[in-house]
């Protein structure tokens, strides 16, 4: 329990939150049932357990509380609240399960910062003597960047940009890869003739690469396999989601797959019977008996890793990718 390194992902049956690769069991698929059979037997097979896919950034964690005279205080800022299972929510349960840790470690945060607003924000954290910043958000990157031009003792770390200096740190989550197999997944178990959908937030890079990765994956299964995007133009909001879950049903996608926070996907999809999938964190009660699979991401690796540098002066900037390795 004194260290855990590197990555963690597994397909299989998650048992807590963050766990050791040892305690994942594995669940199997029986192939020996006819070609031909019904996508309902198929899915009785998925109830034997639900499957997902747990990220990990890359890093050591400590296990051990430790104490010492000097604190680190760390600012946590966000462009939503914490809510259900969702991108702000998966990083601040990895906040507080990092600040648990530590009795040497101070966090702050502020919810609900519009882009156009968080220099602002931001510079007051600078101002009162922060230790790190902590944007998680894409659109922070442009601030963030100018700031840590200005204030070079505060370390600055952007989630999801890509936009980096001596000063600055960028990390994310290699979710190409969950995709990749994601994608072989629904091949293995939509109908002939039937296309991946996928709802994308905003035509920007990080979705693309996410689409290309689901089709190459259900390639990989069946040739002719296609993917049908639908861009909201949000990161969150359940009645678009909705409708773009219906609206790529109509268009005869057997599964949808999604890079927007709220659960309307999985269980719009589970009422119009096809295939639904999670994102950040396990949507399984939402999809019911039709939820395939999904992405589960794990900051806390990340933060401690970079925390516990801050402490023992060694923080340097970085582009932590992390993925399946």
């Amino acid at each position: 329990r004194s260290r855990q390194c590197g990555i963690l992902v597994s397909l299989g049956i998650i048992k807590q939150p963050y766990y050791r690769p040892s305690s994942v069991q594995t669940s199997t698929i029986d192939n020996s049932e006819d070609e031909n059979s019904s996508r309902r037997s198929r899915r009785n097979v998925l109830k034997l357990g639900s499957a997902g896919l747990l990220a990990g950034l890359a890093g050591c964690t400590g296990g051990e509380n430790t104490s010492s005279s000097e604190t680190v205080t760390a600012a946590f800022v966000y462009d939503d609240v914490a809510k259900g299972v969702s991108f702000i929510n998966s990083h601040e349960e990895a906040r507080k399960e990092v600040e648990q840790r530590y009795d040497w470690l101070e966090t702050q945060q502020s919810y609900e910062v519009e882009v156009e607003d968080s220099e602002a924000i931001f510079r007051r954290y600078a101002q009162e003597g922060v230790d790190i910043v902590f944007g998680n958000g894409f659109g922070y990157q442009d601030p963030m960047a100018t700031l840590s031009q200005e204030f070079t003792d505060v370390r600055w770390e952007n989630c999801a940009g890509f936009r980096t200096n001596e000063n600055l740190g960028l990390f994310y989550t290699n979710q190409e890869e969950a995709r990749y197999v994601l994608g072989k997944a629904a091949a293995m178990l939509m109908d002939d003739g039937e296309s991946l959908g996928y709802i994308g937030s905003f035509p920007i890079a990080l979705t693309k690469r996410n689409i290309n990765a689901l089709t190459l994956g259900a390639r990989s299964v069946d040739p002719e396999a296609t993917t049908i995007p639908q861009f909201v133009n949000t990161w969150y909001d359940p009645p678009k989601e909705q409708q773009a879950t219906e609206s790529l049903a109509e268009s005869a996608a057997g599964s949808v797959f999604q890079v927007t926070d709220s659960a309307a996907p999985p269980q719009t999809a589970n009422e119009l019977g096809i295939f639904g999938t999670g994102m950040w964190g396990s949507m399984n009660d939402e999809g019911g008996e039709n939820y395939l699979s999904g992405v589960v991401c794990n900051w806390t690796p990340h933060y401690d890793r970079k925390l516990n540098q801050v402490r023992d002066g060694e923080w340097e900037s970085e582009f932590v990718y992390g993925g399946f390795e």
